[in-house]
């Protein structure tokens, strides 16, 4: 999968769940026929797990099982269970598809589906992810469809499952990875041709979490985000047209990236409908994520879902309104704005380059006992406001070279491993620069790295305010660490109105070490608008090394800029992330110039759009 897919999550529009035991090929057709027309070349589909292995338990005394049967009491027809008459199903289906050109990505394991359970009755009351019979069975499941299937180009690649971590609580972080490597290792036993898909959302940089991204990328060959603004913790604070919510779909697949070292695809996006934000405001929101995405190296980006459902009364149709108008298609068949957005993107792949990995300025390391996912995003909107492209890395795994490292908001005492924390200290020494911000956080030899003591400390919540270099920059903190310089090679940059040193700079070896006395990042969690304040400009002074060896920058803060090397120049793309007409303020480095644009005006951006354009040595 090398190319950036163009796709959607797709039920009937006649019966969205029900389409396999309300299986109308006509209809499918047509929806498949509107969504091609639209350039899209991809579908995520579910064959629902209680559809396709109906297994009714026979019992005896005591509830002993002494065999399975299908639903309607029929013998099973195969030693998985599954039921035949949804297998053929599903091969016209595939036909379906072939010939509208049509791939696709099917997940497995769909017990779990826009609020409902959907599990076979022989499951019912027992731990989907745990217990020894679901764990079976979901492994016959698997066995017998991919086998059924392997043989069908139309399949581009297998999802383990639809968000399967909301089927039944785990507890135990080996649990979530035992049956992780279970479902994926059945995929594999059964056709080794295709790449295997997570399907898991809501993953954690903490490799101690119960669903990590690490847990994940160890056993998949490809990650996945879902990231819907209106669900994200993140995300939600602003409106669908603000900064936080453009940079907040390219960030997530990201992230995952960077941390799990596995390619990641953005498998369900959307606005949540018309109660949330307009159909022009959702065909911004999609402009910019498939242009962000596609600059961030994702493997694509599929909307949630094909069609509206608004004549469905099954449930969860009649239990969850906000699952019936987020298609592409609305319920006359009649396509959206965002469907153009996708057929315009996808003229605009047929021209466009391949991009090599963005140029990375600095090594962001998310830390043990913070809130690595939020803090993560807060600095990574803070540096593309600078201008600064971030890698990020947890601090417990090994350490990326750089010759910039931030630490953003540090909390509490399990901060990074002992060993970890001496090789990063031995990279500052060696020359690199490491930006520091403090959330109550402790660090052994704080004073050695610093060059400040702290005198005491308490718990104080508070508004303060620090001037850098004449501007006046808000801050917030929980906690004050009352702190005096005690090494005379210490620069105090500024204080805050107590007269505390808040950002100091120490020469630490051949490094240096930029501190901040306050959650620069963690302070803009849960502020809304954050990203219209200035704090931006705390990296864009700290950090301007970073940005040494660019061939180009922007002075403005709403346009975010990632460079493409390749052997004869580099590839750049522009992006606006706000809802106004921005002038770029590009200025190439000595040496270079641009010689070919491929999207847009390089000098005037639209808004939520952006341009594409090459550079070459002079």
């Amino acid at each position: 999968m090398e190319s950036f897919l163009l796709g959607c999550n797709y039920w009937a529009s006649n019966a969205g769940t029900e389409m396999w035991r309300q299986f109308e090929p006509q209809t499918i057709a047509n929806d498949l026929r509107a969504l091609r027309e639209g350039g899209l070349t991809v579908l995520r589909v579910f064959p629902i797990w209680r559809d396709f292995q109906p297994l009714v338990p026979l019992m005896t005394a005591g509830g002993t099982v002494v065999e399975y049967r299908l639903e309607g009491d029929r013998p099973l027809e195969n030693p998985d269970g599954l039921d035949p008459e949804m297998l053929a199903h599903f091969d016209q289906f595939c036909d379906l598809c072939d010939r509208a050109g049509m791939k696709l990505i099917v997940g497995l394991v769909t017990g779990w589906m826009s609020g409902r359970l959907f599990v076979p009755q022989a499951l019912y009351g027992r731990n989907l992810l745990t217990d020894p019979a679901a764990l079976l069975l979901e492994q016959k499941l698997i066995h017998g469809f991919v086998g059924a299937f392997r043989h069908r180009q139309t399949v581009l690649a297998w999802d383990i499952g639809n968000e399967c971590a909301c089927m039944s609580p785990v507890s135990d972080r080996m649990a979530a990875e035992n049956w992780t490597c279970t479902m994926a290792n059945a995929v594999r036993a059964a056709d080794q041709t295709r790449p295997v898909i997570s399907g898991i959302h809501m993953l954690e940089p903490d490799n101690t979490a119960v669903w990590s991204i690490a847990g994940q990328a160890r056993w998949n060959d490809v990650l996945v985000c879902h990231p819907y603004p209106y669900w994200s913790r993140i995300a939600e604070k602003d409106a669908v047209a603000s900064y936080r919510t453009a940079l907040h779909t390219a960030y997530m697949a990201r992230i995952y990236k960077d941390i799990g070292g596995k390619q990641c695809l953005t498998e369900e996006i959307g606005t949540m409908g018309p109660m949330i934000c307009s159909d022009a405001r959702s065909a911004d929101f999609l402009r910019c994520g498939l242009l962000t995405s596609w600059a961030a190296g994702s493997l694509g980006l599929l909307w949630w879902c094909a069609n509206d459902q608004t004549a469905l009364r099954s449930a969860p149709y009649r239990w969850n309104m906000c699952e019936l108008e987020m298609g592409l298609l609305r319920r006359d068949g009649s396509p959206k704005l965002v469907l153009a957005e996708y057929r315009n993107f996808a003229a605009f792949l047929e021209q466009a380059p391949r991009l090599s990995p963005a140029r990375q300025d600095a090594v962001c390391l998310l830390t043990q006992q913070q809130d690595a996912l939020g803090v993560g995003f807060m600095a990574e909107c803070l540096a593309r406001q600078a201008d600064l492209n971030l890698r990020f890395a947890f601090a417990a795994d090994p350490l990326p070279e750089a010759a910039v490292y931030l630490m953003p908001s540090v909390t509490n005492h399990w901060i990074m491993p002992g060993d970890c924390y001496d090789r990063l200290r031995e990279r500052i020494r060696a020359g690199a620069t490491l930006y520091l911000s403090n959330d109550c956080g402790i660090l052994s030899e704080f004073e050695e790295l610093t060059g400040l003591r702290v005198e005491d400390s308490t718990t104080v919540p508070e508004t303060d305010a620090v001037t850098l270099n004449g501007t006046e920059l808000p801050l917030r903190r929980k906690r004050l660490c009352m702190v005096t310089p005690v090494d005379p090679q210490l620069t105090v940059l500024a204080r805050d109105r107590r007269g505390i040193p808040a950002v100091t700079s120490h020469p630490y070896g051949k490094g240096t070490v930029l501190y901040v006395n306050f959650p620069a990042e963690a302070m803009l969690l849960d502020q809304p608008n954050a990203f219209e304040g200035n704090t931006y400009l705390l990296y864009r002074m700290l950090l301007a090394k970073a940005r040494q060896g660019r061939c180009v920058t922007t002075e403005n803060r709403w346009v975010s800029l990632t460079e493409h090397p390749e052997e004869e120049g580099c590839w750049c793309v522009a992006v606006n992330l706000s809802d106004r007409p921005q002038e770029s303020m590009l200025h190439l480095a000595d040496g270079w110039r641009m010689d070919k644009v491929c999207r847009g005006d390089p000098a005037r951006l639209l808004p939520y759009d952006g341009a594409v354009f090459h550079l070459s040595k002079i």
